[in-house]
């Protein structure tokens, strides 16, 4: 990404570069470009920009849980649904405990989600991560 060159072009066209999304430039491009617009003065709200933002923020983060307990748990006591507790789903919790891990069929599926790292916490982050990085 050459900053020169985009300071140099006129303020209509860093507007055209962002409206039409333009596929030469790279999300830090048009990050760059948002902020030079600013420093001139555009105050422009593009929602849809923003909404890609916020959607790829979510994407990017992960429990704060770990998956080795939620493992352990799910393969140790998980008809009584502790990794649903660890991770904060309550609810299914209360149903793993009463109904024996929905008869086991949930547990094993359980121990399956949790290896192939789509077991989520309450919030919906992925559990990925087998233990903290310090």
């Amino acid at each position: 990404m050459d900053k020169n060159r985009l300071k140099e072009q006129t303020t209509d066209e860093l507007i055209k570069i962002i409206k039409e999304k333009n596929e030469d430039y790279t999300n830090e491009a048009l990050d760059f470009i948002e902020k030079e617009l600013e420093d001139r003065g555009v105050i422009i709200v593009y929602v849809e920009r923003k909404q890609e933002k916020e959607n790829k923020q979510k994407a990017e983060q992960k429990s704060k849980k770990e998956k080795l307990p939620a493992f352990l748990l799910c393969l140790f006591l998980g008809a009584l649904g502790a990794h649903r507790f660890y991770v904060g789903k309550i609810g299914t919790g209360i149903l793993w405990l009463f109904t024996g891990g929905l008869f086991g069929i949930g547990w094993l599926i359980d121990i399956i989600i949790i290896l192939k790292n789509s077991f989520k916490d309450s919030k919906g982050n992925p559990i990925t991560e087998w233990t903290m990085k310090v």
